[in-house]
């Protein structure tokens, strides 16, 4: 969004019609106005976002100039997105007026949008281009910003690229196929229109900052940060820019960097309490667990409620073998949101490593209950169940994760050492051979769960057969 000085500078007069009008409401008086002035005024609050005050100069000025159709026009653009059936009642009567106006389609064309009624829209749009006539480019990006703003990339797509066709350098056609191409996940295009805007306006940090978006899902980390880099150096105060720049960082590793530039962020949002969240992971990575506590526990005297906080200290506390107090603080977590797999899964790892097995098997339920497809919740399920000499139901936990997971190796390579404890031989090989055929080189994890299993002889051959082939 523009600020309100950088439209000054498309248009200085403004500056002096807005102070008369605002100098007018403030006095609670009624100054005169032309028909140009108002049409600007209308123009720069909506430019804001400032609906509310558009709608004040509206009335206004359909008092002073009742018979402006321009200034009609601007009434339905001002309650086109609140009243959009109004809006083309009133476009309806301007069209009898002036037929061959494109910008009277082209609102219909939005107030459709506004509608749902896409089809409708898609006409009236095709409609604005006809009257706009030979010199169409101005028009397609309109059409192409309004779809894009509404989610219809698809169709968007079409008008802009016909006005990339007929203006191959225009920096606005540039900018908003770039935008266009990344929503719909074309990224490689994204990233080259991306860099044809910059190539034109190097100064652009909105630009540098989207193509590190860009850059950063096709995984060209080193470039993501080259931009988003860019984007600090032309606004230093882009708080977004330092927060992807330390979020690229933080994948590659670099946590000491990564701190820093989640350092920088903070001092420009300091009551972002996922942002103390993110420094503390990065000093877990470190090895560093006093500052990752210390982290969190900023986060949480920022947001009491927020429960990730909470979590995070559980792990490091759990790392550091103090089970009570990681207990106390995961079921803090869970207390401030149940709804979280991760928090429910390492809750069973807890209880498990402190035996208490039907704790664990309880929190593992749960976490599968939220997420069917973890396959190592279904996996500590069943080794609940199986320290418990509960061998048949560790069995049949894993037999329907085979309905959430069926190609898992895994899952596989555990019922086969759990049916050869039961003594059915068949149907473990059947497992064990699935596994295997699959991923061989997990064999090792069967193995040490299981060593004694390798002195049966079937399961020998078998697994002789897959691994040393």
């Amino acid at each position: 969004m523009e600020s309100q000085w950088e439209y000054y500078n498309e248009s200085p007069d403004i500056k002096a019609v807005v102070k008369r009008y605002e100098d007018m409401k403030q006095a609670q008086m009624q100054y005169y106005f032309d028909v140009f002035e108002f049409e600007r005024l209308i123009d720069f609050y909506l430019n804001e976002h400032d609906l509310l005050r558009a709608s004040e100069v509206t009335r206004l000025a359909q008092q002073q100039h009742p018979s402006s159709t321009s200034l009609q026009l601007r009434q339905a653009q001002v309650i086109i997105e609140t009243r959009p059936i109004k809006a083309l009642n009133v476009l309806k009567k301007l069209e009898v007026l002036e037929p061959s106006n494109s910008e009277i389609f082209y609102q219909k064309g939005v107030a459709f949008l506004n509608l749902d009624n896409l089809k409708e829209a898609l006409r009236e749009f095709n409609q604005a281009l006809i009257a706009e006539g030979d010199e169409k480019v101005d028009m397609l990006l309109d059409i192409g910003y309004i779809l894009c703003k509404n989610n219809e990339y698809k169709h968007a797509r079409r008008y802009l690229e016909t006005a990339h066709e007929a203006a191959p350098t225009d920096e606005g056609v540039l900018y908003e196929l770039a935008y266009c191409y990344e929503k719909l996940n074309e990224l490689d295009k994204s990233r080259v229109f991306y860099e044809r805007y910059l190539a034109e306006d190097a100064f652009s940090d909105t630009a540098w900052y989207n193509v590190g978006i860009v850059y950063n899902k096709l995984e060209l980390y080193d470039k993501a940060i080259w931009a988003y880099e860019f984007a600090i150096a032309i606004d230093p105060k882009y708080s977004s820019a330092h927060y992807n720049l330390a979020n690229v960082l933080t994948t590659k590793e670099l946590y000491k960097e990564s701190i820093s530039a989640y350092r920088d962020f903070i001092e420009l949002e300091p009551e972002n309490a996922s942002a103390y969240c993110y420094v503390a992971e990065a000093y877990e990575k470190l090895g560093n667990r006093a500052s990752a506590i210390e982290s969190y526990q900023k986060a949480i005297e920022i947001d009491p409620t927020y429960s990730d906080a909470y979590y995070g200290i559980g792990i490091v506390l759990f790392d550091d073998g103090e089970i009570e107090s990681c207990k106390y603080n995961i079921q803090k977590a869970i207390e401030l949101n149940d709804g979280i797999a991760d928090y429910w899964y390492s809750m069973g790892n807890v209880y498990s490593f402190s035996e208490e097995f039907e704790k664990a098997e309880q929190a593992y339920r749960k976490s599968i209950e939220l997420d069917a497809y973890d396959e190592m919740a279904w996996l500590n399920l069943s080794l609940a169940m199986y320290r418990t000499k509960r061998i048949d139901e560790a069995i049949d936990a894993l037999i329907f994760a085979k309905k959430s997971l069926p190609a898992s190796t895994e899952i596989d390579y555990r019922l086969s050492a759990y049916l050869i404890h039961k003594g059915d031989i068949k149907e473990a090989l059947r497992h064990l051979e699935n596994a295997l055929m699959n991923d061989s080189s997990k064999v090792d994890e069967f193995l040490s769960y299981f060593p004694e299993e390798i002195q049966i002889e079937d399961i020998k051959v078998l697994i002789n057969r897959y691994v040393n082939k």
